[in-house]
């Protein structure tokens, strides 16, 4: 059974992620590029998130750095990912 408070904080907290996938397709161009790790992969990838969909299921990133090189534009889904690192200022 949810609690009244239990609902209040999962409200809060998923508008305080709302609010961060907000700043990073919006504030894109001036935010770090985020770090990506993935499952297979042993090094990270570093890109600039464009937008998320609704069910954090895919991530559009910009010029993704890969070991073999760079990637213009990427979909990425987050089933494949271990970590995904947000650098702020």
């Amino acid at each position: 059974p949810n609690s009244t408070e239990q609902q209040e904080k999962r409200a809060e907290l998923r508008s305080r992620f709302l609010n961060v996938l907000e700043y990073l397709t919006t504030n894109n161009q001036v935010a770090s590029p985020i770090q990506l790790d993935f499952h297979r992969e042993s090094s990270l990838t570093a890109a600039r998130c464009l937008s998320v969909d609704s069910n954090f299921s895919q991530i559009l990133v910009e010029d993704l750095q890969t070991p073999i090189g760079s990637i213009p534009t990427a979909l990425i889904r987050t089933n494949d990912l271990t970590a995904i690192t947000f650098p702020f200022q």
